[in-house]
């Protein structure tokens, strides 16, 4: 993940927690920290699911 791509997803995040509680501020930050926390959560199991695909298959394309 880049600078970018970290930076525009907690702008997301922060959007989305904005729309959900636009009047409470302590409630917008819980969901913020919510969202974010699952956005990374998310990012993390597909990285490891890409590794995981790279290292099970062998140089001649087929999984071991």
């Amino acid at each position: 993940m880049s600078a970018r791509d970290l930076l525009m997803m907690i702008r997301y995040c922060a959007s989305e927690a904005r729309e959900r509680e636009p009047l409470d501020s302590e409630a917008r930050a819980h969901a913020f920290i919510a969202t974010l926390s699952g956005a990374l959560e998310q990012h993390d199991a597909i990285a490891a699911e890409m590794v995981f695909s790279i290292l099970s298959t062998a140089p001649g394309g087929n999984a071991q």
